[in-house]
């Protein structure tokens, strides 16, 4: 099924969900209760990467069962390159120094980005820097990361929902879901369509 909207993207996900919202709370409980598990009543910092992240990490850090300290990045790189230079257009609220650290993002792919942000946190002396991902694409990684806890490997195909997003929308949705996305030449009013896969998961 199709649609065509002028303004805001709009597409028919009803049948495309891959993971659920049950089933994206009960891995990341399992995730928080293995990093409960592993940090024993050590006070936590975890830091999430905006915008993305911001469902993932709110979710996680409240299933944590320790003392936690959230925290916010966000990086953008200059030219758009996978190669590309890194800068942080948002810092941390707080010094990490002597801190255990576990950094969240919401998806990793070339791991290019979290590489960056991992080297930046370790000039700063955390006691642990370690990193959760909601979705992996290990097919595409082309940076080592200290990706201790993973809730789900994906292949390429693209996803919205649950902080993945189609030009900026979609992040609010609570599960996520797969799509393929066909854009028409644009006229004026900015119409387009968004065509879900045929099969469903």
């Amino acid at each position: 099924m199709s649609s065509a909207f002028s303004g805001t993207p709009h597409l028919d996900l009803e049948h495309e969900v891959v993971f659920s919202r049950r089933r994206l709370q009960s891995r990341i409980q399992a995730m928080a209760d293995d990093i409960t598990g592993h940090y024993d009543g050590r006070e936590l910092t975890v830091i999430g990467l905006l915008n993305g992240a911001v469902p993932f990490v709110c979710d996680l850090a409240r299933a944590i069962d320790l003392t936690v300290r959230l925290d916010f990045l966000a990086i953008s790189r200059f030219d758009g390159s996978p190669g590309g230079e890194a800068r942080f257009l948002k810092d941390l609220d707080d010094d990490i120094e002597g801190r255990h650290v576990l950094l969240a993002d919401n998806i990793v792919d070339t791991g290019l980005n979290l590489h960056f942000v991992c080297t930046q946190l370790l000039e700063r002396q955390p006691a642990s820097l370690q990193v959760a991902v909601l979705l992996a694409r290990p097919e595409l990684r082309l940076a080592r990361l200290p990706v201790r806890y993973t809730g789900f490997e994906v292949s390429e195909e693209f996803l919205v929902g649950y902080g993945l997003d189609y030009r900026g929308f979609y992040r609010n949705l609570p599960y996520i879901a797969r799509c393929q996305v066909e854009c028409e030449e644009e006229d004026r009013h900015g119409r387009f369509r968004m065509i879900p896969l045929a099969d469903s998961a």
